[in-house]
């Protein structure tokens, strides 16, 4: 949504302006079954009750009143009781079951009497504007907001359906008391799946306005056909209007240039090479400075080692056992060097907090090393027989294909790709599941981890959840794509870019989670992939390892090769059509 569409109004309420709405009611949203309704809190009511209109419609059980006392209205009449029902009540998911009288004719439909607010201890702060409506001593707050009805809210008159993480100007309905005249719509308590943009419309002479909706959520919102979006108030009601000016603290998508550092380029120069950045070679001097103050800014996002490694402020990883079996199993034969590099190794995390003494008798796992694609060695633990014993955690991983369209789609001509070194390493590990990584070390010594080790089934889902989190709001990060631990920033112009970055380095400062870069290049290696503006390719070791296929040998074999070939095909745009 644009800056302009924001404002700060000043309500300074006039009674008589219009008589049917009021500055501030004393209804909340209550939501029995799959339905939402207004409910009137009413202090001068003994006993809470609904029309019998509105149990039928909310079908709800109505038990005879036979052993209740007659109650009497306002007026000295007595009220004509239908019986009785004890429907759950939903104030923000927390159910409260109570009892509630059913009356033959009733208006408002629902009111909620002393003996609800004094049974759930019930609070109303009139200090505030609005009133604040507390339960079970305050932990459920609700605003008091006046009734939306027909004559006071604007609706849709056709079912409308907004995809995720978009906005949109709706035509809607207003009524004819506020024709050709200049109103305030503010949203609806009605509606909660998506947000209404606070902001100042014409109503026309057909009773026609526009209303900015925003879908926040990660799915598509579907509004029906006369639903109540958003109430209106009339601009004599307001009291002043200044525009908007959020403080510099607040702004997410501040210029890099706000905070220059006071550094000299030959500090920077330095900073580079000690960090081993890997910069775009065709970025000019102006912008390889400009993205070198802001690492220099943020360095201690930036790992160097595995002493550096910091654990993230996310939930750490709880592991639950659906068997009572122990696992434990011999360490593997090992040559001399690969001891000592294994002992290296487990000195190393032993400083760093990645592991710690262990003294479990029951679970054991053997370990070894790998050698990664830089041609060092790193310890693992060979952790399958524990996997067998914990329950899986699932997530859901976003499709590449999705991605890979969402990248490319935008014609992106920078790109940025973040790793988080040893990403595994910066997830906590819970206390109570620690014995179940314990290992031997060459020397005997017994450890266990402290942080998700690789090898464990559930590591990479609590990361993915992790990261998922941190990113999810997708009006900030619009330009960055999080695949487990590889981030990927893309961006049409350079300023764009360095928003986004600078956001991201911030987000990854505030939660502890180091990481290495590849920033500013037209093209770059990403989840198996060389992606840039005008396509995408696989990687050469892709590439590579497709032209050392051996010719199948039989059907099963066959049909493996096709699939993987069309599924590339797919991918790429047709790159592999020689194979085909």
């Amino acid at each position: 949504m644009s800056d302009q569409n924001y404002c700060n109004v000043n309500l300074e309420w006039n009674n008589t302006f219009y008589p049917k709405i009021q500055p501030e009611g004393n209804y909340i949203s209550v939501k029995i079954g799959r339905h939402m309704i207004d409910a009137l809190i009413d202090t001068g009511a003994v006993h809470s009750l609904i029309s019998e209109q509105a149990a039928k419609y909310l079908k709800l059980k109505i038990e005879p009143w036979s052993n209740h006392a007659p109650l009497v209205s306002a007026n000295g009449s007595e009220l004509e009781m239908s019986g009785y029902a004890i429907p759950e009540l939903y104030f923000k998911g927390l159910k409260i079951e109570h009892t509630i009288g059913v009356v033959k004719e009733l208006s408002p439909n629902f009111l909620l009497g002393v003996d609800f607010l004094s049974a759930n201890g019930a609070c109303i702060d009139y200090s505030i504007k609005p009133p604040m409506f507390t339960l079970l001593e305050g932990l459920i707050e609700l605003l008091f907001y006046t009734q939306c009805d027909e004559l006071n809210c604007v609706t849709i008159d056709r079912t409308i359906c907004i995809p995720a993480y978009n906005e949109a100007n709706l035509l809607v309905n207003c009524p004819t008391e506020f024709n050709n005249q200049d109103v305030l719509l503010e949203q609806s308590t009605r509606v909660s799946s998506v947000t209404i943009t606070k902001a100042i419309s014409f109503c026309n002479k057909k009773n026609k306005t526009i209303c900015r909706v925003l879908n926040h959520n990660p799915y598509v919102v579907t509004l029906r056909k006369g639903v109540k979006l958003a109430r209106i108030f009339i601009l004599n009601s307001v009291a002043a209007i200044v525009p908007f000016s959020a403080s510099a603290a607040n702004t997410d998508t501040c210029e890099a240039s706000t905070q220059p550092v006071n550094v000299s380029r030959t500090v920077l120069d330095d900073f580079h090479k000690e960090y081993g950045f890997q910069l775009c070679p065709d970025l000019d001097e102006h912008k390889r400075y400009q993205v070198l103050e802001m690492l220099y800014r943020y360095k201690s996002v930036f790992a160097r080692d595995m002493t550096e490694i910091k654990q993230c402020k996310g939930e750490p990883l709880k592991l639950e056992l659906h068997t009572n079996r122990k696992m434990f199993k011999r360490q593997y034969r090992q040559s001399e060097p690969d001891k000592e590099e294994m002992g290296r190794q487990i000195k190393q995390m032993e400083d760093s907090g990645i592991i710690e003494r262990s003294s479990s008798p029951y679970y054991k796992s053997p370990t070894y090393l790998v050698r990664k694609k830089n041609g060092k060695q790193r310890m693992v633990i060979d952790l399958r027989g524990i996997n067998s014993l914990i329950v899986p955690q699932l997530t859901q991983l976003p499709q590449i294909e999705e991605l890979l369209e969402t990248i490319t789609s935008n014609k992106s001509r920078f790109l940025t790709c973040i790793d988080i070194l040893s990403a595994f390493y910066h997830v906590g590990l819970a206390e109570e599941s620690r014995d179940l990584t314990s290992f031997t070390a060459s020397d005997g010594r017994r450890y266990r981890y402290t942080r998700a080790p690789m090898g464990l089934s559930s590591s990479p889902s609590q990361l993915n959840l992790i990261l998922s989190n941190i990113f999810s709001d997708k009006l900030r990060f619009h330009s960055l794509a999080c695949y487990v631990d590889d981030i990927l920033i893309y961006s049409k112009d350079w300023k764009s870019h360095m928003q986004q970055l600078q956001l991201a380095l911030k987000t990854l400062q505030e939660n502890d989670s180091p990481t290495k870069a590849e920033i500013g290049f037209a093209e770059v290696k990403h989840l198996g992939y060389r992606l840039s503006a005008q396509s995408v390719r696989l990687s050469e070791k892709r590439i590579e390892a497709i032209n050392k296929l051996q010719p199948p040998k039989n059907i099963k074999a066959l049909q493996r090769l096709l699939g993987m070939l069309i599924y590339c095909k797919k991918t790429c745009s047709g790159i592999f059509q020689k194979y085909l």
